[in-house]
């Protein structure tokens, strides 16, 4: 048995001391009681008394799994459906349910590089904020080089040089490089990456982009030519960028057409991993509040009926 208090008792201790005392002395005969036995029934309800419920083995291993998700506008381009980024969030989630018990760290890029979440194991989080990013501001925009993320992904790398891990990388994107400069080679950071892909999104017939208004509505992008000109914004997948970028890093190329595109990969990373210390069981437990809970409904219609009483 264990408690895991709702309310911590450094508060509810003086609180209920407090409570107890004005009882005793502005209550008497039946009332003193029913109010004294909600106050006991309720510091129990907070105290979260929970039991025991079997156990099960928490499973770990030394994966740690790096994502690199491309932000830029073009991920808006809806070739593929319902968007290009819908669809990365999605693949992504995907490789978190086919991977349990590895870390992961998620990068993204669009005018500057981010590491928006550090390594953790923590998939809920990782999940939650994979499924927060969206293409940015179509007012900042800038063009963007795809290899833009390099510098974020050297830091992380070089973190994961002090252990025993082994380093999984997938990139997102389309490809496209908007910028002037041309891409940074990622040859040096080859050694310290263990596996991966690099996953292509969009197709060559390309499409349009559709970017949300303030008013909740998708409308068409727009941007002014070399001669000043209204034009909309169109978007098609770089594949010889792609097919660099995973040269560089010794990881395969994939053009995503669908998720299990990604299976190959995932069972080939499967391959690398070992379990290591840590693997342990853990009791669940269940809560035991919700049995007394109803005491305090009963409690709290006869003090009701009690009050009614002293007003009629």
């Amino acid at each position: 048995m264990i408690i895991n208090p709702i309310i911590s008792l450094w508060i509810m201790i003086p609180l209920s001391i407090f409570i107890l005392l004005m009882v005793l002395i502005y209550s008497t005969g039946i009332k003193k009681l029913i109010r004294f036995l909600l106050l006991v029934i309720l510091f129990i309800v907070n105290l979260r008394i929970m039991l025991p419920n079997g156990d099960i083995t928490v499973f770990e291993n030394n994966l740690d799994i790096i994502f690199i998700v491309d932000s830029t506008l073009s991920m808006a381009a809806n070739d593929v459906k319902p968007t290009r980024l819908d669809q990365v969030k999605k693949d992504i989630n995907y490789i978190i349910d086919k991977t349990a018990g590895a870390s992961y760290a998620t990068i993204t890029f669009d005018n500057n590089a981010y590491t928006r979440m550090i390594m953790t194991k923590d998939a809920n989080a990782i999940s939650a904020s994979v499924d927060s990013i969206t293409v940015i501001n179509k007012y900042y925009a800038r063009g963007t080089k795809v290899t833009l993320f390099r510098n974020q992904l050297e830091k992380m790398l070089e973190k994961e040089k002090d252990t025993d891990h082994k380093v999984i990388v997938y990139i997102f994107t389309d490809g496209e490089n908007t910028s002037d400069s041309g891409e940074d080679s990622l040859n040096h950071l080859k050694k310290y990456i263990d596996g991966g892909a690099v996953l292509g999104y969009g197709t060559t017939k390309g499409s349009t982009i559709k970017i949300d208004t303030y008013y909740g509505e998708a409308e068409d992008l727009y941007y002014y030519d070399e001669n000043y000109r209204s034009t909309k914004a169109f978007s098609k997948i770089d594949e010889d960028n792609m097919k660099n970028i995973a040269l560089d890093l010794g990881i395969d190329y994939i053009h995503m057409t669908s998720t299990n595109e990604v299976d190959k990969s995932i069972n080939e990373i499967s391959k690398e991993k070992n379990s290591v210390k840590g693997d342990q069981k853990k009791y669940i437990y269940k809560d035991t509040y919700y049995f007394i809970t109803p005491l305090i409904g009963i409690l709290l219609l006869i003090e009701l009926y009690n009050y009614r009483k002293v007003r009629l």
